[in-house]
């Protein structure tokens, strides 16, 4: 089984007491291990003098502490110079050059200062911090698909890549940091939190001919999936064409993939995801899934992503298991279809919104839906990968793609009369980079569909509490968000807000969230 993890990066500032921000920081540590082993480094404010945790604490200096998590080939970039500090934490550290990470820290320095940023734009999934005589900034970068969090209580600030960090070390509300924003700490303990760079530049693709459209989009994503340049990676596989592109393409970079599909017996996926495999005659590897799986593995599933809501667990359950199989086999890199429904009209909504002769309606809800996705899509897979030892990448979201795609015209995206009617144009660039007729106008159910696991949550749910035993489909089915919740309760999710009344379960929820 493959060792290797992810990485993470945690942080606190405290003013007083140090035993008890060095208590704080181990506990948000321990409960994000699964990205990897993790090495503190405590430095003073004043200066920002590094000093042994171990010593004797002088409680009268503020201090910084900074966990992170790290992979054991690949570590976090941290860079200390001129009493100045910086670590760059992405999911996929290796793939950022040298002369990139030194310019960062240039960057950082400017732009902290009032300046202009020319390279933080490039940053991909990454959460930059950067520490100066005059405080601590939290970055996260314009594709916002990696996540970062905080939290302000007792005159401690603190900062992590999941919330259930700070939920262990007792802060319970927790604030997402934006993409393309920055937390601003000074030393005084005062917050900010402000966008640092523009996130999505408007693009002007009106009066490009289509082709010539098509051509900026596959250069943009060809530099996008370059990242997996020599890697070993896994892709999340459900036969569509959004998988198969993603499937195509890393084919033509990586070292190794491996096509992986969790599904249900006699699932969409079951047949599709084969289907496709086989015409791209790439290795495929199923994971089969029944309600006894599901049953034993949702507090891990809850646990993992954070939240009990239904949809979320539905679609975290392959994603999730999909991953473990790929750490089983070694292939730790997550490769993800996640983008193109936001960027090219992929759900069928976008089609009833469309209007020829006025579209903007259509224009405005996608741009909202991509400039959202990272929290209402992207936060819970990448979650639910990194606990299952992966690292995510999402490759359609890479930053110039977006831009790109918000600025093709909505009528290459959308057709009323023509079929597929949907994602047109991503069809016809899969079609220019080489992928099978036949998976080019393949089409795709929602996730929890295709995969059978909103119908399998459900039994498994029928078959577990003995008051829902009796129920037909529906009616259970009414009643999944509230044994959702009851689990999150079990595990002490600070989220979930109890009720008077809870169902009759037994479920193993030891050792998942011991320390709440």
């Amino acid at each position: 089984m493959a060792t290797n993890k992810m990485t993470g990066v945690n942080g606190v500032l405290l003013d007083g007491d140090h035993s008890v921000a060095l208590s704080k920081l181990e506990r948000i540590t321990s409960a994000i291990s699964h990205r990897g082993r993790f090495h503190s480094h405590i430095f003073t404010t004043d200066h920002l003098k590094e000093i042994d945790p171990s010593s004797e604490p002088n409680n009268e200096s503020k201090i910084i502490g900074i966990s992170i998590l790290e992979k054991e080939k690949h570590s976090p970039y941290l860079r200390f110079h001129d009493n100045t500090i910086m670590v760059l934490d992405s999911n996929l550290p290796e793939t950022i050059p040298p002369e990139i990470r030194e310019g960062c820290a240039e960057d950082l320095n400017r732009v902290t200062s009032g300046g202009e940023s020319s390279l933080l734009r490039i940053l991909f999934g990454t959460v930059a911090v950067y520490i100066n005589e005059d405080g601590l900034w939290v970055f996260r970068s314009v594709d916002g698909t990696k996540p970062v969090f905080y939290a302000k209580e007792d005159g401690i600030v603190a900062f992590s890549t999941e919330r259930k960090g700070l939920w262990n070390a007792g802060f319970v509300e927790c604030n997402r940091i934006e993409p393309s924003h920055t937390l601003q700490v000074d030393w005084n303990q005062e917050i900010s939190h402000s966008k640092l760079i523009r996130r999505y530049r408007n693009l002007n693709l009106h009066g490009c001919f289509k082709s010539e459209i098509i051509a900026q989009l596959r250069t943009s994503l060809e530099k996008s999936f370059d990242r997996l340049r020599s890697l070993n990676c896994a892709v999340l596989f459900s036969g569509g064409i959004d998988s198969s592109l993603a499937a195509f393409m890393a084919e033509k970079v990586a070292n190794d993939v491996v096509l992986i599909t969790a599904k249900a017996e006699e699932s969409h996926d079951e047949d599709a995801a084969s289907r496709a495999a086989d015409i791209l005659e790439m290795k495929h590897l199923e994971v089969d899934l029944n309600e006894e799986i599901i049953w034993k593995i949702l507090p891990r599933i809850i646990y993992s992503i954070e939240s009990t809501d239904k949809m979320d667990v539905e679609i975290a359950i392959p994603f999730f298991l999909a991953t473990l199989k790929a750490n089983e086999e070694g292939y730790e890199v997550v490769v993800s279809g996640q983008g193109p429904d936001e960027l090219f009209a992929g759900y069928h909504r976008y089609l009833k919104m469309y209007d020829p002769e006025n579209p903007e309606n259509l224009v405005k809800e996608m741009k909202a839906d991509i400039s959202s996705t990272y929290k209402r899509n992207i936060e819970r897979d990448e979650l639910a990968i990194a606990n299952a030892g992966g690292r995510a990448f999402f490759p359609y979201l890479s930053t110039n793609f977006v831009e790109l795609g918000l600025a093709t015209p909505v009528n290459y995206k959308v057709s009323l009369s023509d079929k597929p009617s949907r994602k047109r144009i991503l069809r016809e660039l899969a079609d220019s980079i080489g992928l099978p007729e036949e998976l080019t106008s393949a089409r795709k159910k929602a996730t929890q569909y295709s995969s059978g696991t909103s119908d399998l949550l459900i039994e498994s749910i029928r078959n577990n509490v003995p008051q829902l035993s009796d129920l037909g489909k529906s009616k259970v089915s009414r009643r999944v968000q509230q044994v959702l919740n009851d689990i999150g309760l079990k595990l002490g999710i600070p989220s979930v807000a109890p009720r008077d009344e809870a169902l009759n379960f037994s479920i193993n929820t030891e050792g998942i969230f011991t320390d709440k």
